[in-house]
């Protein structure tokens, strides 16, 4: 048996969950035949169907809010919908990140939510991001609000690390990356015993998350890994935000797990 990360989805799954996800914002009824898919919407499993083939899950039950946290000044719009942030050259032993976006109020999953997900190159410790003008945007992390307001001023070159998913009708989504590096933010400081301790960020993965459903809210946070470098003096880190990461036996590659609660509006 292979011991490669599993894939996300397959070219026609995917243009199946992209067609659901295109009808279920404009309300269309165009089947994904006329999109050029194999399928009709139509032939899609039901809840119903699925829980003869899925193992039962538990009911579903108010959590608290994934915890909010800055957008950051290297979010750009347009990423691709792809099932790896990292590239096929990236460095690193893969993580194949899983869970489900689900509303906090009731527990129930969130079909179809748009995951915007970015982070720094493990090989320079930078970001695939440049202003369309030439020009430094006028930011400063204290600036960002708690709710998102998305920038627009950023740009991407290749989209390195960088992409979007969408999460499947019960609301789970999976992705490849590898774990992103710690990196040294001088304007990201605080209070603290040493101020230069204080302007490393450690090691996270950005996530918008953009619910298609009526009654909940965008949210930005980050993921974390647990036992990192800089965990203790990063400012933003968030014990609550932080990805359970496992290893397989016998796999090369690392599992981790995180469920994603979104506010209501």
């Amino acid at each position: 048996m292979s011991s490669s990360p599993p894939l996300w989805l397959g070219p026609a799954s995917f243009a199946v969950a992209l067609v659901a996800l295109k009808a279920r914002l404009s309300g269309s009824s165009k089947t994904s035949q006329e999109h050029g898919a194999p399928f009709a919407l139509s032939q899609l499993p039901t809840n119903d169907a699925l829980s003869v083939v899925n193992p039962a899950r538990a009911p579903a039950e108010p959590h608290a809010p994934t915890p909010q946290d800055v957008l950051g000044p290297f979010y750009v719009l347009g990423a691709p919908f792809r099932g790896k942030i990292s590239p096929p050259d990236a460095q690193g032993v893969p993580i194949v990140i899983s869970g489900r976006v689900l509303d906090a109020a009731s527990g129930e999953a969130l079909p179809f939510t748009v995951l915007d997900m970015w982070q720094a190159d493990p090989g320079n410790a930078e970001y695939d991001f440049h202003f369309a003008d030439g020009k430094p945007e006028t930011y400063h992390p204290s600036h960002d609000p708690d709710i998102v307001q998305a920038k627009t001023g950023g740009r991407s070159s290749q989209y390195r690390y960088r992409t979007r998913v969408v999460a499947d009708h019960n609301g789970r989504y999976e992705v490849e990356t590898v774990k992103p590096p710690p990196y040294y933010d001088p304007d990201d400081v605080c209070e603290c015993t040493s101020k230069c301790l204080c302007a490393w960020r450690c090691p996270h993965i950005h996530v918008f998350a953009q619910p298609t459903r009526t009654g909940n809210s965008e949210l930005i946070t980050q993921l974390y890994f647990e036992g990192s470098e800089y965990n203790d003096t990063d400012k933003h880190f968030n014990q609550e935000s932080v990805i359970e990461i496992s290893q397989p036996q016998g796999r090369t590659y690392q599992v981790g797990k995180y469920d994603i609660y979104l506010p209501r509006s």
